[in-house]
């Protein structure tokens, strides 16, 4: 064997840490859909895109806690 093996939590934690970079790229996508559409200056497109960011946020806040 090569080092040591994974721990019971392994796979939960690996699960948990993918979970968070995609909800952060997602994150990220929905922060540069809403700049966008402020620059547009679409009122639909920035309430979608501010609710999108919201969302995630909140996902992220809950993973961290």
């Amino acid at each position: 064997m090569f080092g040591e093996a994974p721990g019971e939590d392994a796979a939960n934690e690996l699960l948990g840490a993918f979970e968070e970079a995609v909800i952060r790229e997602a994150y990220q996508e929905a922060v540069k859909s809403l700049r966008q559409a402020e620059v547009a200056g679409d009122a639909a497109m920035v309430e979608a895109a501010g609710a999108r960011c919201q969302e995630l946020s909140s996902r992220l806040a809950a993973l961290s806690s």
